[in-house]
Formats: C-alpha cells, structure tokens, sequence
C-alpha cells in the first residue's frame, strides 16, 4: 500500500508541474508573439492626433500653396512660364531625357510630365525614342 500511495503523490506533483510549466511556457510564447508583433503588454498607445494650433502648416511652400500630401492644381501662367522655360532649355540642350531635363533645370520630373505633353500637343517639341529612352527637341518659337 505504501507503494501506491507513493506513486500518487509522485502522479500528484508531476501533474502539478506540468500545469504550471504550460502555464510558464503559455506566457512566454505570448510575449515573444507581442515582441515579434510590436504590440508588448506594457506598451502604451500615445495619444491621438495632436490638436490644431494657430501656427501655419510647414506644408506650404511658394505662393501659400500646399507642398506634398494632397495634390496642388498649377494656375495656367505657372504651366505657360514652365512650359517656356521648358522650351528654352531644350533649345539649348537638345536630345535630352526627361530625367536629364529635370536634373539640369532643377525641376521634378513629375512636374515637367503634364508641360511637355502640351508642348509635344502643340508642336513645339519633337521626340525620339520610346518610354525612358525618350529624347526630346525643340521646334517652332515659344
């Protein structure tokens, strides 16, 4: 009899352990997870967006316009003095790329896309090539 007795406490406390080493095992998969995911029980949300303060935005760029973020509509004597500066320097550098244009006028060349399709439009630019291997010439006065 002893020796059942004996074998059920020892049953007893394996059991025990077991349960508190899942327990211990449970808890550490779990943090791993929220260290893996960025989202720790301690960490804290901050707060929400701050609130609106008088000082003007750092977005605005020449002309009180807005700079990134949400698109900025250009008047048509900002396109037309473009699409003249545009034809000035492919006058006097002809047979360049579009990225080659941009970095030599100082000017994106996401702004200078919608200009040269109006001057190609108009006839006032020539192009060879395709796609990035564009070329461009001027032609006609501006």
């Amino acid at each position: 009899m002893a020796y059942s007795s004996l074998d059920a406490q020892i049953q007893e406390r394996i059991a025990v352990f077991t349960s508190e080493l899942s327990e211990l095992i449970r808890a550490a998969a779990l943090e791993a997870v929220g260290d893996a995911l960025g989202t720790n029980a301690g960490y804290q949300r901050g707060p929400g967006r701050p609130r609106k303060t008088g000082m003007p935005s750092p977005l605005l760029g020449k002309g009180g316009r807005k700079v990134g973020g949400k698109r900025v509509r250009r008047t048509a004597a900002d396109l037309e003095q473009l699409m003249t500066d545009i034809h000035t320097y492919v006058k006097t550098n002809p047979g360049q790329r579009l990225e080659e244009m941009s970095a030599g006028m100082g000017i994106s060349s996401h702004e200078m896309k919608r200009p040269i399709v109006l001057l190609l439009e108009k006839k006032q630019l020539g192009k060879k090539g395709q796609r990035r291997g564009t070329t461009y010439t001027a032609k006609g006065r501006r």
